[in-house]
């Protein structure tokens, strides 16, 4: 074997860095899974020492999703903090999805701003570097980035004298700071975030018609980025009590696995995402499952026939039937949708900066203001 002339030279740079610099020099990502089984499949699970951002219209289930990654970490026993800003979330609520705000590895609070949320992070980390080891995982979950105003927002009297851009411009200097800070300390940044319709959108000539608040810096810091979109319903009849619809999960950026990767999860109203109905829709539309009249029955296991609405009972009861069925998923290859043929995609790629690049004006604003004047 030739020896490498650079050998003595990375040696000593390796030595001097590692000596010097408080950084990380492993680009190697732990992922834990999140007890979501299409969810740990297509995305990957939870990155430890990262942020990743799930993002929707209202009503979807972005924090249902959120609360139950929290719930599968917290079954693994790993510390979960949640960050309420929307206080929205019933205790109710949570137990039903699985979350349990009693558990001594969980701290509930509600910020009341952008500098508390940063600053308690911050904390959050100091205290784990000085405690305890940092290699054992924990959980942030920050619901939502959305709902959480500026100090300044909140000091001023008058709604109209906020200063413009001034949340785009905090979140992109707090994100900064923490970044690397998460990767150190192994702490997962978990961050909703809202769409919100786009003021003088070009929509109606096929441009995007929402946007999402916060600027751009959520999605440059993001190690992925989960987009929810309402599917089709179903009531009663279909699934008995499990009645809900389906939800399409699109990951517009994955550093761990190939991103713009579609699937659908089911979404129970009583309990949130469900394995199971995932499991039968994932498996039917990709003809898996197959249907003869009112029977239906697994290619791989042809001689079990059910009906739709007894489908979860059967893979409950019957072993081998589950295990068939969880063998069939595995062998599944992710689907990667570059452009959504169905319908156009109302909802931007890139974000506004709060509607403004960092409080300048847009050539459209500067536009409108001349022919004003």
């Amino acid at each position: 074997m030739v020896k490498n002339k650079n050998d003595n030279f990375m040696s000593n740079l390796k030595s001097n860095f590692e000596k010097n610099y408080k950084a990380v020099f492993d680009s190697n990502v732990d992922m834990i899974p999140s007890g979501l089984t299409a969810f740990d499949k297509f995305v990957g699970g939870i990155p430890l020492g990262k942020m990743v951002l799930i993002q929707a219209l209202e009503g979807v289930g972005k924090s249902s999703l959120a609360v139950q990654l929290a719930a599968g970490a917290q079954k693994l026993g790993y510390p979960v903090i949640y960050f309420d800003t929307e206080s929205s979330m019933s205790n109710q609520r949570f137990k039903e999805l699985g979350f349990n705000l009693k558990d001594p590895n969980t701290f509930y609070v509600q910020p009341t701003t952008l500098q508390m949320i940063f600053g308690m992070i911050q904390n959050i980390i100091k205290i784990k570097e000085s405690k305890s080891k940092t290699e054992d995982p924990t959980i942030i979950i920050w619901d939502s980035l959305a709902a959480t105003p500026a100090l300044e927002e909140i000091e001023k009297t008058d709604i109209d004298g906020v200063e413009i851009g001034i949340r785009a411009r905090i979140i992109s200097q707090g994100l900064r700071i923490i970044t690397s800070m998460l990767t150190k300390a192994n702490i997962s940044l978990i961050v909703v975030n809202q769409y919100r319709v786009k003021m003088n959108s070009m929509s109606s000539w096929g441009g995007p018609q929402f946007t999402t608040p916060g600027g751009n810096a959520p999605r440059y810091h993001a190690f992925y980025i989960v987009e929810l979109k309402d599917g089709k319903k179903f009531g009663k009849d279909d699934v008995g009590d499990d009645f809900g619809k389906l939800v399409r999960v699109k990951t517009l950026k994955n550093k761990f696995l190939p991103p713009l990767v579609e699937f659908s999860m089911y979404y129970t109203y009583t309990h949130g995402f469900d394995n199971i109905w995932t499991a039968f829709y994932t498996l039917k539309n990709a003809k898996i499952i197959k249907a003869s009249g009112p029977w239906m029955s697994l290619s791989s296991y042809p001689d079990k026939k059910f009906h739709k609405s007894g489908f979860k009972s059967l893979y409950l009861s019957d072993k081998g039937f589950a295990k068939a069925v969880d063998a069939e998923l595995n062998k599944l290859q992710p689907s990667i949708n570059i452009m959504d043929t169905e319908d156009k995609d109302p909802i931007e790629d890139t974000e506004n900066v709060d509607n403004v690049n960092e409080g300048k004006t847009t050539g459209d604003e500067n536009e409108s203001n001349r022919k004003q004047k």
